[in-house]
């Protein structure tokens, strides 16, 4: 457990920091995001479809992740 004692009077805010100020903010974004360009690149997907292509299989796998909840 963290001392906030040496905060003083601001122990409490230091303890309890705000919620992100991005309400769309997703604490899962990050995992999603290096686990479907990984996948693509296990896949080798990269390296036989044009940058369109893989933008837009990238957004649909990233998507189905989201939509799984992970």
């Amino acid at each position: 457990m963290n001392d906030y004692s040496a905060a003083g009077p601001m122990a409490r805010e230091w303890a309890n920091p705000p919620a992100p100020f991005n309400p769309l903010y997703d604490p899962k974004a990050e995992g999603r995001y290096a686990a479907v360009t990984a996948s693509m690149e296990a896949d080798d997907f990269y390296a036989s479809h044009t940058r369109e292509e893989c933008k837009e299989e990238w957004r649909r796998r990233y998507d189905a992740l989201k939509a799984a909840g992970e």
